[in-house]
């Protein structure tokens, strides 16, 4: 089963959560979702919270057979990290979007507004 998390990393290191497809780092001093995490313990959570990491759990999920992608991206829109120096574009359910691109281009993305990520969103799934 997956989780989705809020965490606000006020230590000094950047924090890796195991997510669906790989891993999203939080940087030191930064905040953010990690969708579609792997389920963390109260002792994980208590051990983050040591280190000045507070990790709250905005989302149960439902188990992974019964998640069904919806058919539309749902904002807001998040550039995650999948590891191996990949990044793709996520919606709020977690649901990947578009093709996949290198940390520069997640950094751009993750820097824009609502409004122009939505708008390249739709760039990215408009049909060719």
């Amino acid at each position: 089963m997956t989780k989705s998390y809020h965490v606000n990393n006020t230590s000094p290191v950047h924090k890796a959560f195991k997510v669906r497809g790989g891993h999203q780092v939080v940087a030191a001093g930064k905040e953010a979702d990690v969708l579609n995490a792997r389920e963390l313990s109260e002792a994980q959570i208590d051990t983050f919270a040591r280190d000045g990491v507070k990790v709250k759990l905005i989302s149960k999920g439902k188990p992974e057979k019964e998640q069904t992608p919806p058919s539309e991206p749902v904002p807001p829109f998040t550039a995650h990290d999948k590891g191996g120096g990949w990044w793709g574009i996520v919606d709020t359910n977690g649901q990947s979007i578009g093709k996949n691109f290198r940390t520069d281009e997640a950094d751009a993305f993750n820097a824009l507004d609502d409004e122009a990520k939505a708008a390249k969103v739709v760039e990215l799934t408009k049909p060719e």
